[in-house]
């Protein structure tokens, strides 16, 4: 799926796309070799080709400037850009900016490339060489006097020329390339240095603000500067030098312009004799071709090309050009609405000027050129005489309604239409004559003339759209281009083509033979709507839009298009406001502004317009200069892009193609594409751009991408799937195979089962049975022990007799939980235990049993290891190890216990001196009626250690078996101890110590910040931030606004996240709808969108919306803004709690509310004010008072105080009460019972409880 879309900000360090320059306060300019432009401001860095604006702001990251201060740009031979700041020096390098603050971290004021692989540069601390790979200082010199040098130079010969001052003399120092002094020279006199520069021919300028000496870059001999150099520089201000092309020096003096100076022929020239340089104070930048950016600081810098096309001029009129026109003279006659005037186009001053009050479309230069007729004051004709540039006011005709539109036909006949009807002027006398009426005539809106046929042609509205109809002197026919929305000129040219201009559809050309032509911004124009149309002397049919000049070339057939760069931006050219001279000049205007392109003015030919790739997003997420590879989860790739063209720049028309994907091109004058849910496989993206003749430059944008395939979808995989395949069709033979040999097990395998169900229900049975008579010894043995008469050494017999009595009862709990443990699931059960005193106590239950077998038991357990175990579950598991381990170790052997643990984990060790278990049993040691050994004298179930496993795994654990050396078996229980390793309901008690079951369910339900209602119509974007919030949030769903009010009330939610741009009700509707309802309005808004216009957050904010957060955005903002939007509201809901009626008005205007809120708590304080000391308050009679919903009241109370309506009116209760208590004229009882306390006890228990002291201390302070 392809989209085109804008977004305007993206979170890659300080660098954004921008739409305009970061500050008009320009500092320095370069040049790139891509013919791209870079400004140092003194508020950040701008990269500019023309269409896009990419800024730099300063940050702690070395990827950023370190510094928004710009001091100087300079880009050195390898295309590395050199950026002097206030805080050091930064460098834009492939792609990439890396800034340093190893040198100084002080300001860089100049850099000059050196070499390959250093520069030099001016800091405080003097001129320093820097190594360019490394961006460390080689060398340094500093002389008292040096410091802060702004202007220095390195000539071919590496040496370095920096002029300076001392005690009121300028000197120049020569240093060598390593920084060691060569000469010194005295130019004598206090003069400010303004430029140091090497000239193409090897000479060195030293430029002050009214001199330049030029010296000899060989021999450092000083020169006498050319008479034609000192000529144009002799008593004015230098204000810039520069190099300029291959070739020339580039110099700019106050109140004269530009000059160009060849040091090889010596010669002089103008250049841009529009320019004048009045200022104190330019800056200035060009390119190898020669083009030109200009600033002043005050305004934005002026794009000066090196061949302009067109001529600007600029008239000094009372009001904007509305129409043109040139006398039989050749003078140029204006009408602006408020005056008409006479400007003479050599001396570019204004002539005369008569004051006259009209509209567009009243006014006419008559086809002879002696006379100008003009609407005055709305219902009045005027007619002037016009000679040697002076109109003379023969004849005023007053009309009984408005005058809404003049034109001329081709016998020279004046039309006028009314609101209701049509005339003509009957020569001579010029009597109005009034078509006879019909019912087109009464919505006539404009009369047309054909500038080159003469038809008058009434433009009116008919069923929708504008429909044209000729008029002759006594009827009116209608025509037929119905199918124009609106016509804003014609001219029929010489050869009988017809020319139709509209608004927003482009231009009709209509040939002699009727067929129809539509050009719009697909065949070459730059904008569909047309003002003017003009034909020149060759036949080439000239027209103007809004904001540019277009030429259809006759031979050719093509489109060109003239850009006057003069012409402010919001400047637009006029409606039919266009003349062609005697000498078959072109002009065109609007505003203040007359744009003329000379008849002989060659166009530019075919133009190579390079395209540059500004960013790669993938997923909001800036996607890097290389190689770009996107994962099957990617879903959303952005490509931001523009055409190298200073000229045309936003205006420029490009075609887009996701090649390998559909190779179609796209048409579009966007600088931006978007592709969603690209498949896996290999592509090229591709982009190409129309030139102002309108062709297709063939430089195209090509950018290779790779999207990787899922796992189960890559190479790999489907090698797998056909060796699956292969090996299910052997598997199906060898099924077919062993098919017989399964029904012969199948039958053995059913006796084998029914044998282990009986062995382990008659050990089931035996263990019930052995049971009962082993605690009818117990429970006495229990209640002997109790006894106070028993001597020290019955006792110890008592107790050896108990805890044999303990390990009985414990076997044959785990023969029961064995043979039980299949069908009812076991329960861990964990709480906080001192493992190592319960090992301790593990061992010393066993060491009388070791010492009857003549067994050694020692241990070794790591003090201070507590955590978390079921410490019944671990017994028997130990209780199993240490049986078997004195069952198979024979007399004399020793058994060791060691207990060590890592803080996350405990190691129970159990090692013995026994036989060991046998290579071929290790395999099934853990198996059901598996026995370690082969002695049929030692006793042994069989089921022991395979339930000791369950339990271990039970605990998230293992047993692991290894040799003990030389002989022995070494068991090893590993379990978890951490609280983080086990479930809430794995808990003995739950982890806070709580084990009320409701509580932690509230618990784990209040995990979540708050309920969030996403509203999105795009399902890829409305996935994605459901999985962002859900882990925190509960959230829903909603695809558009109408679904979002239908799920609001059925749900309220605590804030709405919605995007913006949503079928059925968009994101504004929706938010105005909740912020006013009464019943919603307390719910936060925050819009989503991909618009990228301040307009966009405006409307957002008129809306009531509590945020605006533009597309893409960055994730972890959004989610800081919901959590502080929340977070607010719960500081407000903490405020207004502690609000009564008495209290409302004096705090509620500072506390956040909004209006609506604020009327709805007011009317619930009336109403538990008015029923607070009876006992009919409750939440029906104040849904009933304040005529709200149950659901709604307990909506809004709930998010304005976070409780729920019963909570809040006790909470109101007992804050009245504080009042009446402070104000120190109500007794306990008496508030008790204003507040409708059930008594007066109950009252001071609830006021205790809440506010920590009892009523009669309130009283007592």
């Amino acid at each position: 799926m392809i989209a085109l879309w804008g977004l305007t900000r993206f979170p890659m360090h300080a660098q954004q796309i921008a739409n305009t320059i970061s500050s008009k306060d320009v500092t320095s300019i370069a040049s790139d070799s891509k013919g791209c432009f870079w400004f140092g401001t003194k508020h950040g860095l701008d990269w500019f080709n023309g269409t896009t604006y990419l800024s730099w702001k300063a940050s702690k990251d070395i990827r950023d400037l370190n510094s928004d201060y710009i001091y100087d740009l300079m880009t050195d031979g390898q295309g590395t850009l050199w950026i002097g700041t206030q805080c050091g020096l930064s460098v834009y390098r492939n792609s990439e900016m890396i800034s340093t603050s190893t040198i100084f971290n002080e300001p860089f004021y100049k850099s000059v490339d050196l070499d390959e692989s250093s520069i030099i540069t001016s800091t405080r601390h003097g001129i320093v060489k820097i190594r360019k790979s490394d961006l460390d200082g080689i060398n340094i010199f500093h002389q008292k006097g040096m410091s802060k040098i702004r202007q220095f130079t390195c000539t071919p010969q590496k040496e370095i020329w920096i002029p300076y001052n001392i005690d009121g003399r300028l000197f120049v120092k020569v240093l060598d390339q390593n920084l060691g002094e060569k000469a010194d020279y005295d130019l004598c006199g206090e003069k400010d240095v303004i430029a140091a520069e090497t000239s193409p021919d090897n000479c060195v300028w030293i430029v002050t603000g009214n001199d330049i000496f030029i010296f000899d870059g060989i021999t450092g001999k000083l020169l006498k500067t050319p008479a034609l150099l000192q000529e144009i520089i002799s008593g004015s201000a230098i204000l810039f030098v520069s190099k300029y092309q291959s070739r020339s020096m580039l110099i700019g003096i106050r109140d004269k312009g530009f000059f160009t100076y060849d040091p090889y022929s010596q010669s002089v020239a103008r250049i841009h004799p529009d320019y004048t340089l009045p200022e104190e104070k330019y800056v200035c930048g060009s390119d190898p071709k020669g083009n030109i950016f200009l600033s002043d600081g005050e305004s934005y810098p002026a794009y000066i090309p090196v061949t302009s096309y067109s001529i600007n001029y600029t008239l000094p009129t009372e009001g904007d050009l509305l129409d043109i026109g040139f006398d039989k003279d050749g003078n140029l006659w204006y009408f602006t609405g408020k005056s008409i005037g006479c400007y003479d186009i050599r001396s570019k001053r204004i002539l005369f000027s008569t004051p006259n009050s009209g509209e567009e479309g009243g006014f006419i230069m008559s086809r002879s050129g002696s006379d100008i007729w003009a609407v005055h004051d709305i219902n009045k004709l005027r007619r002037y005489s016009i000679s040697s540039g002076k109109a003379s006011l023969l004849k005023e005709i007053s009309f009984e309604d408005d005058i809404n539109s003049l034109a001329e036909d081709g016998d020279g006949t004046i039309w006028a239409a009314l609101p209701e009807q049509v005339c003509h002027l009957t020569p001579g006398e010029y009597v109005p004559h009034y078509i006879p009426k019909s019912d087109s005539l009464l919505f006539i809106l404009q009369l047309i003339g054909d500038k080159g046929s003469g038809e008058i042609i009434g433009l009116r509205i008919g069923e929708g759209v504008f429909k044209a109809s000729y008029l002759t002197k006594d009827s009116m026919t209608e025509g037929g281009n119905e199918g124009f929305l609106a016509i804003s000129s014609v001219l029929t040219a010489r050869d009988g083509t017809k020319w139709v201009g509209t608004i927003h559809d482009g231009i009709v050309k209509i040939d002699t033979l009727g067929q129809v032509f539509t050009y719009t911004s697909k065949d070459g124009l730059t904008e569909n709507t047309v003002q003017a149309i003009e034909e020149d002397l060759a036949g080439n049919i000239w027209f103007s839009t809004p904001s540019l000049i277009t030429k259809f070339d006759k031979v050719s057939g093509t489109f060109q298009t003239i850009i006057d760069e003069r012409k402010p931006e919001d400047v637009f050219y006029a409606r039919r406001c266009s003349a062609v001279s005697s000498q078959g000049d072109v002009y065109f205007g609007g505003g203040k502004v007359l744009t003329c392109v000379r008849n002989a003015q060659m166009l530019p030919s075919d133009e190579r317009i390079g395209i540059s790739l500004i960013k790669v997003f993938v997923n909001g997420e800036d996607a890097g200069s290389g190689r770009i590879t996107l994962k099957h989860t990617d879903k959303i790739l952005q490509f931001f892009f523009g055409g190298n063209d200073f000229r045309a720049g936003s205006k420029l028309n490009y075609a887009v193609m996701m090649e390998g994907y559909n190779d179609d091109w796209i048409w579009t004058d966007d600088t931006q594409a978007s592709f969603t849910n690209l498949p896996p496989g290999k592509y090229t993206f591709r982009v190409k751009v129309r030139n102002s003749n309108g062709r297709w430059s063939p430089d195209e944008l090509a950018v290779p991408l790779v999207v990787k395939p899922s796992f189960w979808n890559s190479i790999v995989a489907k090698l797998l799937y056909v060796l699956l395949g292969i090996g299910l069709i052997a598997g199906g033979i060898a099924i077919y195979i062993k098919r017989k040999l399964f029904v012969e097990r199948l039958s053995l395998s059913k006796k084998r089962e029914e044998l282990d169900k009986e062995h382990i229900d008659f050990i089931t049975n035996i263990s019930h049975e052995y049971r009962t008579p082993l605690s009818l010894l117990y429970a006495p043995l229990k209640q002997l022990l109790s006894s106070d008469s028993l001597s020290g050494k019955d006792r110890k017999l008592l107790q050896t007799m108990e805890s044999s009595a303990e390990k009985l009862l414990s076997l044959t709990d785990i023969i029961l939980n064995a043979g039980t443990g299949k069908e009812n699931k076991l329960e861990l059960k964990v709480s906080p235990v001192n493992i190592s005193a319960f090992s301790h106590d593990i061992a010393e239950e066993f060491r009388m049993s070791a010492a009857q077998r003549d067994l050694s038991l020692t241990e070794s357990v790591q003090e201070g290891i507590e955590g978390f175990i079921d410490k019944d579950k671990s017994a028997t598991i130990l209780f199993n190890l240490f049986s078997n381990a004195i069952k198979y170790t024979p007399e004399g052997g020793s058994i060791q216990f060691d207990v060590n643990s890592d803080g996350n984990e405990v190691h129970f060790t159990v090692k013995d001196t026994g036989p060991g278990i046998p290579e071929e049993k290790r395999r099934d040691l853990f198996g059901r009626f598996k026995r370690l050994g082969d002695d049929e004298n030692i006793s042994g179930s069989g089921i022991g250690l395979n339930f000791s496993m369950e339990l271990a795994h039970l605990h998230k654990g293992e047993i692991n078996y290894s040799d003990n050396s030389p002989v022995g078996s070494v068991f090893t229980l590993t379990i978890p101890v951490s609280r983080d390793a086990y479930k809430d309901d794995e808990f003995l008690l739950s982890k806070n110590g709580f084990t009320d079951p409701d509580e932690n369910a509230e618990k784990r339900q209040g995990e979540s910040k708050g309920k969030i209602l996403l509203v999105e119509d795009n399902q890829e974007v409305r996935l994605y931030l459901r999985d962002l919030l859900s882990p925190d949030y509960d959230v829903e769903q909603c695809a558009n606004g109408m679904e979002a009010i239908e799920r609001i009330s059925l749900s309220v939610p605590d804030i709405v996240l919605s995007d913006i741009m949503m079928p059925y009700k968009d994101g504004y509707e929706l938010c105005r709808e909740i912020k006013s309802s009464e019943d919603y309005s307390h719910i936060p808004v925050i819009l989503l969108t991909g618009k990228t216009e301040n307009r966009s957050g405006t409307l957002g904010m008129e809306s009531g919306a509590d945020a605006f957060i533009p597309k893409p955005f960055d994730p972890s903002f959004l989610i800081s803004s919901i959590d502080s939007i929340l977070r607010n509201r719960r500081i407000l809901q903490n405020k207004v709690q502690k609000l009564t009626s008495s209290s409302t008005m004096q705090e509620t205007e500072d506390s956040g509310l909004s209006p609506q809120e604020r009327r709805f708590l007011e009317n619930v304080h009336k109403v538990i004010d008015r029923n607070m000391s009876g006992n009919d308050l409750s939440v029906d009679l104040l849904c009933k008072e304040v005529g709200a919903s149950h659901t709604s009241l307990y909506a809004k109370i709930k998010s304005l105080t976070g409780l729920s309506p019963k909570a809040y009116i006790n909470e109101y209760r007992l804050n009245y009460a504080m009042q009446m208590l402070r104000s120190g004229e109500f007794t306990v009882s008496e508030t008790a019972y204003s507040v409708g306390a059930s008594s007066v006890s109950n009252f001071s228990r609830d006021f205790k409880h809440k506010f920590g002291v009892s009523p009669k201390e309130v009283i007592g302070q």
